[in-house]
This record gives C-alpha cells, sequence and structure tokens, in this order.
C-alpha cells in the first residue's frame, strides 16, 4: 500500500518553488523518479492481494483526482500570454519565468499522464467498488498516441482531460466539444469512439486567438 500512496500523494503535489517543481530542477529528472513511482505503484497492484485495501485505493484516488482539477497552475492562457510577452520585451527575468513555467508544465502534464495510466489498472465493479482489471496489449491506434518516459505527448484524449488542461469545468469542457470550434479550427478529431485534440494545435489557436471559447455557452 506505500507504493501506491507514495504514487498517489506525488501526483497529488504541485509545488511551484522556483527554480523547483516538487523540488525537481529539471523535468528530465522529475520524468524519470515519477515513471518509477509509477510502476512501483503498478507492481504492488498486481504483485499483492489489495482487495481488502480497494476501499482506501478508492477514497484516496478520487481525493487527488478532484485536487489534480483544482490545483492551484497557470492556466495555458497564462502561460502563452507571458511568452508573448515575452517575445516582445526580451525582459531577463520575464525570459527566466517562462522558462520555469515550461519546465514546471511539462512536470505536471508527466503527473497527469502517469494518474491516468494507473487507472487503467483499475475498474469499477457492478458494485461500485474497485477491482483489478488485466491489463490488455493496446491497439495500434492507442500505441500511437502513448506518451513516451519523458511526457512529449502531444494528445489530449477524452474530455475530462481536455478540462484539466484549460482548466474549467467538464460541463464546460462538454460544451466546448459540443461547440465544434475546436473542431473547425483542427484540433479536435476522433480516435475510435474518443475525442482527441492536438495539444500543440490547441496552444497555437489559444495563442492567436485567446478568446475563442467567449461565445460558448453551458450549464
Amino acid at each position: 500500500m506505500k507504493r501506491i500512496s507514495d504514487f498517489l500523494n506525488e501526483c497529488a503535489k504541485c509545488e511551484l518553488e522556483q527554480p523547483t517543481y516538487n523540488g525537481f530542477h529539471d523535468d528530465d529528472n522529475y520524468s524519470s523518479y515519477l515513471k518509477k513511482m509509477y510502476e512501483g505503484a503498478v507492481s504492488a497492484l498486481l504483485e499483492n492481494n489489495v482487495e481488502t485495501m480497494m476501499s482506501a485505493i478508492r477514497t484516496r484516488y478520487a481525493e487527488v483526482e478532484t485536487g489534480m482539477e483544482y490545483a492551484d497552475f497557470p492556466p495555458p492562457e497564462t502561460l502563452l500570454r507571458m511568452k508573448e510577452d515575452c517575445k516582445i520585451s526580451h525582459t531577463e527575468s520575464l525570459k527566466k519565468e517562462c522558462d520555469y513555467l515550461e519546465m514546471a508544465r511539462r512536470c505536471r502534464d508527466m503527473q497527469l499522464y502517469f494518474f491516468s495510466e494507473f487507472s487503467k489498472y483499475l475498474q469499477v465493479d457492478g458494485r461500485g467498488g474497485l477491482d483489478m482489471k488485466t491489463r490488455v496489449e493496446t491497439s495500434d491506434s492507442e500505441e500511437s498516441s502513448k506518451v513516451d518516459a519523458r511526457g512529449g505527448e502531444d494528445l489530449i484524449r477524452g474530455i475530462r482531460e481536455l478540462a484539466k488542461y484549460l482548466r474549467c469545468g467538464g460541463n464546460k469542457a462538454n460544451a466546448i466539444v459540443q461547440s465544434g470550434v475546436l473542431k473547425e479550427a483542427g484540433v479536435q478529431f476522433k480516435m475510435g469512439n474518443t475525442n482527441c485534440f492536438s495539444k500543440k494545435k490547441l496552444e497555437e489557436v489559444l495563442s492567436s486567438n485567446p478568446y475563442i471559447f467567449k461565445n460558448v455557452h453551458w450549464h
């Protein structure tokens, strides 16, 4: 249980203390560290009988998921505006801040990715509890969108991940998807039954038109 709780606790951390993120100075070292913790958590699930601990795992997983959604991390729009300001002003202090936040964002993306991957080893049974799930080989389409160890993912998969990336609620993210505005911009496409979004193209769209969602309404 310790390896699982250590991993979930790390995913829940978002300590922005320049020049470090969660105590790390660069995303390469943080990636290796987080990947090792993730593999340890998965091993703990696969190697041990954790049925008696599933309630605690479920509770902690839900807490971390909620916390990650509301973590105090600058939204993509803020980072993009800072980068644009940096190009104009050429201020050294602003450049350092932008470089730092870009590094921190890559670390944050890795947390979101490994947390999402960990959920694939869990499934909800008919009684609302969590059971072990035997992982199957990924299909070619899934493999094409898989993140490497450094977190170089260029895809956002599903409305939940889009909401996390945009730092908005699920209802707003769903309204954005339904509006078709991202599809028209070439950001949104289907992979099987899943809505996927190009992170690179989304950044470009937000950079050129930060108010693209102003006419999207949700309840």
